[in-house]
């Protein structure tokens, strides 16, 4: 579609998902995300420098993530680029981050149990109840 933007990255995730919720009870979590190209020269990889990412997650996938995921975990994220600006003390700041439709653990380097989450599990979330397996 003209117009629209979209990513797709992996990295590790920098911090735990703290699952958040705004006034209007909507869950959101904020991930960090560390992506870290490697290239292999002359027999010896060579990293190349680290990026970091911030990634908003929303709904019933921020439930999701924070039940499942953890810091150091590597993942893949698809979503969309969001251009930011605000300014604060008469200077103007700006910031692109990702929000995400998508995120899931990277079977390269680790293996995973997949389990439907129940809707009971996002609604107890919702709630304030901490999240459960949705079993």
């Amino acid at each position: 579609m003209a117009g629209e933007n979209f990513v797709s990255i992996s990295g590790n995730l920098t911090r735990d998902p703290n699952l958040q919720f705004t006034a209007g009870g909507q869950s959101y979590v904020q991930l960090g995300l560390a992506h870290n190209a490697r290239y292999f020269k002359d027999g010896a990889w060579v990293d190349r420098q680290v990026s970091f990412f911030d990634v908003t997650v929303w709904g019933d996938l921020a439930v999701n993530c924070a039940e499942s995921l953890r810091r150091g975990l590597r993942v893949r994220v698809v979503g969309r680029l969001e251009y930011r600006t605000w300014e604060k003390d008469g200077e103007s700041f700006s910031k692109v981050s990702i929000v995400a439709d998508d995120v899931a653990p990277s079977l390269h380097f680790a293996t995973a149990l997949v389990a439907k989450a129940g809707r009971a599990t996002v609604e107890a979330a919702s709630n304030g109840a901490a999240p459960t397996s949705g079993k």
